[in-house]
């Protein structure tokens, strides 16, 4: 049965983390609607409560409406800053206490606390930070920062925005070099709370500022729409409209990538700046934003059923696919050809090994797939074949993958323990709302 209708997704997460962490530091009360409410930046918010932060939501529940209201010195007698599963929040946490007074334990789940810290310590320890060990749980000591030029090797857009934040307290100027380009959220939210930022090619330049309060309007989350996208595109039939996503470019990528394979997918309306139009796919994701970073870009995707042709990921296109990547291997797995997927190193430390995630989930569905080096290889089949029950998993993007092939291979659903709360509380009801509830039902008995 294909997918119909029309679903606006929640906020987009990586705003809203960094949102509200610049609000706790910012002069003024901070007002952001449509956020994030998710067990990841919950996790951020019970954080930053701990820290004497007040966040308070405003309205209901279902307002989605936070406020925020900053503090130069935070408390430390909070117990640790449990960061759950939010690899975001803790790396944040790292750059943004480590300048500031006081003495905290930064700590995680099981996953987080397997998950490698060691770059950004090594990166911190640069600038003057006392933090301990490499691997969570970490003890952070606050204390005088000094600015300088700091070379990031991993393309790591957390690594990067930590390392922005502590600069905010540094003796001097912050200077972030990249070799590879990563997601600049930081960037354009700093522009957003009044903190000055210089951009030249490979690098980033922040001075010490406080932030000022401000208000935001976050718009949806595009790695939560791009499983609605694959999904509509491997259903015959299906045609349906994600409503108010952001589509800064650096978010676009996986975009590019279907609308290379031949994905029937357009932004019918953009709103950059207020200018709003029809454009197909491949202008959208090749144009860039204009320079005014105190507008999120934003508009409504439309996704129809298509018919794919195998495609490649180049290794520079990988740190910002890393959370459609999972996705993008079910929409490559009933390409035609062979699709190579090159230079996935980086996905082996996010949530889960999310290479060797995707080969189990493949494998599962009758996929021919392969690793050469760090390259993967997907062979498309036109049907998808279950022998046995389908793998479960705890990392909420491969659940959701997953999700999107059942769908597309009719195959019953296992919703499994709750991971897409995570990042997408809504993720099922949703998916109800586009195949329709008796659909939904048959497919999970």
């Amino acid at each position: 049965m294909p997918l119909l209708g029309k679903v606006q997704v929640p906020g987009d997460k990586s705003t809203t983390h960094r949102a509200l962490m610049l609000g706790a530091i910012a002069d003024g009360r901070t007002r952001m609607t449509g956020a994030l409410q998710s067990e990841d930046t919950l996790a951020t918010v019970r954080a930053l409560q701990s820290l004497g932060v007040s966040v308070e939501q405003v309205h209901s529940t279902d307002s989605a409406e936070w406020c925020v209201t900053g503090l130069e010195v935070f408390s430390s007698e909070g117990g640790p800053l449990d960061c759950q599963n939010a690899g975001t929040a803790a790396r944040l946490f790292l750059g943004l206490l480590a300048g500031r007074q006081g003495k905290w334990t930064l700590d995680g789940d099981t996953s987080l606390r397997g998950r490698p810290f060691g770059d950004l310590v090594r990166l911190l320890g640069q600038m003057g930070a006392q933090i301990s060990g490499d691997e969570l749980p970490l003890t952070i000591e606050g204390c005088a920062l000094m600015g300088g030029i700091h070379h990031v090797e991993v393309p790591s857009a957390q690594i990067k925005s930590a390392l922005l934040f502590s600069g905010l307290v540094a003796d001097g100027p912050t200077t972030v070099v990249q070799h590879v380009a990563t997601r600049d959220h930081t960037e354009r939210l700093f522009a957003r709370f009044g903190i000055p930022v210089h951009r030249e090619p490979g690098k980033i330049i922040v001075e010490p500022c406080r932030p000022v309060a401000t208000e935001l309007t976050i718009p949806g989350d595009p790695s939560s729409a791009a499983f609605f996208v694959v999904a509509a595109i491997l259903v015959p039939g299906s045609e349906i409209r994600l409503t108010d996503v952001g589509l800064w470019p650096r978010r676009l990528g996986f975009l590019s990538v279907l609308d290379r394979a031949g994905a029937d997918v357009m932004i019918l309306s953009r709103q950059y700046g207020g200018q709003d139009g029809p454009l197909l796919l491949g202008e959208t994701a090749r144009t860039e934003v204009a320079d005014d970073e105190t507008v999120d870009p934003r508009g409504d995707l439309r996704a129809g059923s298509s018919e794919l042709d195998a495609f490649e990921i180049l290794p520079e296109e990988v740190p910002d696919l890393v959370d459609e990547i999972p996705v993008l291997a079910v929409a490559a797995a009933r390409a035609r050809g062979i699709s190579r997927f090159r230079g996935l190193s980086a996905l082996r430390s996010k949530e889960s090994d999310r290479v060797e995630g995707v080969l189990t989930l493949l494998r599962g569905f009758g996929v021919p797939v392969e690793m050469q080096g760090e390259d993967l290889l997907i062979t498309g089949v036109e049907k998808f074949q279950v022998s046995a029950p389908v793998p479960r998993f705890a990392d909420h993007r491969l659940v959701m993958a997953q999700a999107v092939a059942c769908v597309a291979g009719g195959i019953p659903l296992d919703r499994g323990g709750g991971e897409t709360k995570v990042s997408y509380p809504e993720f099922w009801i949703h998916l109800e709302g586009l195949l329709g509830a008796e659909e939904v039902a048959s497919r999970s008995s």
